[in-house]
């Protein structure tokens, strides 16, 4: 399960993505790794949540919501393999 958290205590300026996994859909288990998608370019530099991942040919896309400073909001993609940067911008 793909879920965002946001404003969480020690992060009340944050959103970012996480998951749980289980085997009966009752019981979770919740990562506690590293967030799967932090805010880490101008475009979201505010929030980077709601996930939608997938997997084609071998290549993991996860789709996120980006939100920068100044509250445009967009959907980006962050993926498993480097596929270079756009140079568009909101």
């Amino acid at each position: 399960m793909f879920y965002f958290g946001a404003f969480w205590k020690g992060r009340e300026r944050d959103a970012f993505n996480r998951f749980a996994c289980s085997y009966d859909l009752i019981h979770w288990t919740d990562w506690d790794g590293e967030d799967l998608i932090n805010s880490s370019e101008h475009y979201d530099k505010k929030f980077a949540h709601k996930s939608f991942v997938l997997k084609h040919k071998g290549v993991v896309y996860h789709f996120y919501c980006a939100v920068d400073e100044d509250d445009n909001r967009g959907i980006a993609v962050a993926t498993s393999v480097d596929k270079g940067k756009s140079g568009l911008h909101f």
